[in-house]
């Protein structure tokens, strides 16, 4: 009965003893080089400034799913504290490529269609001159 009691101060020292002892420090992960996105991310910036928004909705949203699929990828391997592998590599520049030529086609959609708008605003005005002229010319 008596070994009861020093036993039991026996471990509540040792608990508290390694309780006191200093733990690691947590160290912050830090932020990941998000230099690799910048072709896709300026490409999708162009294509929201001409309009893509509104003119090709589509190809911008993919562009902007996988710039965002990449930036997910990058930041989940700096959490974790390691390195990009070879394969985590090759998948984050695939999706900047893919976000990058997804973002290209939006611009391009963009243009056309901004260009068959005028070319039908011209063809209009064109096909209203004659008109005019016929009700203007002496008769």
């Amino acid at each position: 009965m008596r070994r009861m009691p020093i036993v039991l101060l026996l471990t509540c020292l040792g608990l508290a003893a390694g309780c006191a002892s200093n733990p690691e420090p947590m160290v912050a992960p830090q932020a990941p080089d998000e230099s690799r996105l910048e072709p896709a991310r300026a490409a999708i910036e162009e294509a929201a400034a001409a309009g893509a928004e509104r003119l090709a909705p589509g190809p911008l949203r993919d562009a902007r799913q996988r710039l965002t699929a990449a930036r997910a990828l990058l930041y989940q391997v700096a959490g974790s504290g390691q390195s990009l592998s070879d394969e985590q590599r090759t998948r984050i520049e695939g999706l900047v490529q893919a976000a990058t030529l997804d973002a290209r086609y939006a611009l391009a959609q963009t243009q056309a269609r901004a260009v068959q708008t005028k070319l039908e605003q011209l063809q209009a005005e064109l096909e209203a001159q004659p008109a005019a002229r016929a009700e203007e010319a002496p008769r």
